[in-house]
This record gives structure tokens, C-alpha cells and sequence, in this order.
């Protein structure tokens, strides 16, 4: 298994997206054509961390993706793709730039004037 990186590897911008909108948000990234980036649905990256390191580092490999959007399933939280990006090889050939939690604007308000309500009854 290989996981160091190529010679002559550059650093990767890396999102990943989390929440229960995330594949509603990803559906219309996928729908602007832009060869420079690439989405990885849920469930794309192996489950097993060097393979998981692989595919990155195979991604990282090439010149023609910039940006590289992972999507989080259900059962996996943001942060555990988000390790892998702090130690080597992943260090020197990719660099996480954003953690999204995507949600509908209905379902914060919802939470957030259920709570207000909740507060008031509280005595």
C-alpha cells in the first residue's frame, strides 16, 4: 500500500459537507460543470482509512481537479474525514478548507422559534 505522495503534488483544496441537506446542496454544485472539481458523494470514500488515504492521495495525483468536495454520510461526522487531513501524507499533498453543516433555513427556524417558545414556558 502506498501512501506517500507523488513528487511534484500540490495542495488540493478540500471541502466536506454534513447535515441532512448536504446532497440537496451537492446535486446543484454537480449541476455546474466545472472539471477543476470534484464531488465525492456519501459513501465514495472506502471505509478503511489508508484506503481512504489512497483514493485522496490518487485524487491529489491529479492536475486536472483543484478542488475535491467530500460528503459525509449519516454515520460518519464531519470531523473524522477532517483527521485525515491533519497529519502526513495527506499534510503535503491536500488542505481542508471548509466543514459545512448543510440544513434547510425552515428546519433552523423551526428549532430556534421552538426553543423561544420553550424558554417562555419555562418558569
Amino acid at each position: 500500500m502506498n501512501t506517500s505522495p507523488s513528487a511534484g503534488t500540490r495542495n488540493l483544496s478540500v471541502s466536506i459537507v454534513a447535515g441532512p441537506s448536504a446532497g440537496a446542496l451537492l446535486q446543484q454544485i454537480g449541476e455546474v460543470k466545472e472539471k477543476r472539481r470534484l464531488v465525492l458523494p456519501a459513501g465514495s470514500l472506502a471505509p478503511d482509512e489508508h484506503q481512504a488515504l489512497e483514493q485522496i492521495i490518487a485524487i491529489t495525483d491529479d492536475s486536472e481537479v483543484e478542488h475535491l468536495i467530500i460528503e459525509c454520510d449519516s454515520q460518519t461526522p464531519a470531523m473524522a474525514y477532517a483527521s485525515l487531513f491533519v497529519s502526513p501524507p495527506l499534510t503535503e499533498t491536500a488542505r481542508l478548507t471548509k466543514t459545512l453543516f448543510v440544513i434547510q433555513p425552515s428546519d433552523l427556524l423551526d428549532s430556534l422559534t421552538r426553543g423561544a417558545a420553550d424558554a417562555k414556558r419555562t418558569p
